[in-house]
């Protein structure tokens, strides 16, 4: 019981924290190239991001941007029905809105590369996002 209750406060851990910062550069190295891209303006995307509390989940379907927050409620594009079973990459709230910060550029992108989505502010790039499902937030 204690081990069963250590690994779900560990997997709780993990996806509060999820997400990495890296170069541009090394993420083209680590990851390959840009397939395609949705440009988003930054001061929407905080506004956005702020709207959830801990997570935040992002996916790229059909060439459009889609914005869960931590209870897989639509916040982009606003009102659409996702279903459970749909698979996004979540990140920390606090690391999304540490990209925006530090790149420091008015125009946001996330992006398809071949198997991970990434989110890149100038020249910062996150991943190492968690996937949900089946690790989604409580």
């Amino acid at each position: 019981m204690k081990k069963m209750l250590f690994v779900l406060v560990l997997l709780s851990v993990q996806i509060l924290s999820q997400g990495k910062i890296l170069t541009k550069e090394k993420a083209d190295e680590l990851f390959g190239p840009v397939r395609y891209k949705v440009e988003i303006s930054t001061e929407q995307l905080k506004m956005i991001v702020t709207k959830s509390s801990e997570v935040i989940m992002f996916k790229l379907m059909n060439n459009d941007l889609y914005i869960l927050d931590k209870n897989r409620n639509t916040l982009l594009p606003e009102g659409v029905i996702i279903s459970s079973s749909e698979v996004f990459s979540v990140y920390s709230v606090n690391i999304v809105l540490q990209l925006l910060s530090e790149g420091n550029e008015p125009v946001t992108t996330v992006e398809k590369r071949q198997d991970v989505l990434t989110i890149t502010n100038g020249m910062l790039t996150l991943e190492y996002s968690v996937i949900c499902p089946p690790i989604c937030p409580d």
